[in-house]
């Protein structure tokens, strides 16, 4: 018997319990993608946007960093960031992107979900990421970026999210914090943990003052509903339109944080400046000698 005719012969009750199954339960790879989702995500693509701007491509729904120091200076950041696209010419925007340097930060973490439209859902982990340099024209930079570009795969109405784990060892003890880009944004969120004793201050700039909601050590700067910035000949740029900030911690006084620094002034900076510069231009025989040798 051929399988065509073996197939025929399966009972229309069969068939019909079949399609009640997959309506009640989904397909199963469907629905195994969409345990996979975090639970930050889950939600975002049935969220109903009010209308916008014909120039305003994409709309970001999430956009979350949570900055984790420890006693001893170490940073972790988690970002979680999510992007509806509106239409073709957004498709750039369903990128996630991870700045590190490579001399203090490690990536721990980089992965991607596209949900479509239609509810398929696509992940992107460890093989769809790519590492470039922050520039291209200089030799040798510790700037770079982790990359994963679902471009080509989107679509008018998916929705792109990313989270990323980054630990940072440097010596900065201030941290910005863009509430967006020229895209309209939803929700946008800066969240702060500290040590017991720490303190936090923050800077506005482009807006009315952020107060952070603020927890025993968690601070949390929140902004909503943020209008479209359409580019325009000879317009500013968006370092001067959009909300941000500049949240510095510091320590107990007295307290040492690894190689974290803080500076409450303009003093402050310059110390550290001198100290780092201190010594340099001091020669020594081996400098001395190879000069002489190139000169002579």
């Amino acid at each position: 018997m051929t399988e065509k005719k073996r197939l025929s012969q399966i009972p229309c009750w069969t068939c019909a319990l079949v399609l009640v199954a997959l309506n009640l339960f989904g397909h199963p790879d469907r629905t195994l993608a969409a345990e996979q989702l975090p639970v930050w995500l889950k939600d975002l693509p049935q969220i109903q946007l009010p209308p916008q701007p014909k120039k305003a491509h994409a709309v970001v729904l999430w956009d979350e960093s949570t900055v984790t120091v420890d006693a001893e200076g170490k940073i972790t950041t988690s970002i979680t960031w999510a992007v509806r696209v509106l239409s073709r010419e957004g498709r750039g925007h369903a990128r996630a992107s991870v700045a590190y340097s490579t001399d203090t930060d490690k990536v721990k973490d980089l992965k991607a979900w596209l949900i479509r439209p239609s509810g398929e859902i696509k992940r992107y982990g460890k093989e769809q990421t790519i590492d470039i340099a922050a520039v291209a024209n200089d030799v040798y930079n510790e700037s770079r970026s982790r990359i994963i570009d679902a471009g080509d795969d989107v679509e008018p109405g998916a929705t792109f999210g990313y989270q990323a784990l980054l630990e940072d060892q440097g010596a900065f003890s201030q941290f910005p914090w863009f509430f967006q880009g020229a895209i309209p944004t939803r929700i946008s969120q800066f969240n702060l943990r500290l040590p017991a004793g720490w303190k936090a201050e923050s800077v506005t700039f482009n807006h009315a003052n952020v107060e952070p909601k603020v927890s025993g050590n968690q601070y949390s700067w929140e902004l909503r509903d943020l209008p479209f910035i359409e580019d325009e000949p000879s317009r500013p740029s968006l370092l001067s339109l959009v909300p941000r900030l500049a949240v510095s911690i510091f320590p107990p006084s007295g307290a040492k944080a690894g190689t974290l620094r803080s500076f409450p002034g303009w003093s402050d900076v310059s110390q550290w400046l001198t100290e780092l510069g201190h010594g340099q231009d001091a020669s020594n025989s081996a400098i001395t000698a190879k000069v002489k040798e190139l000169t002579s």
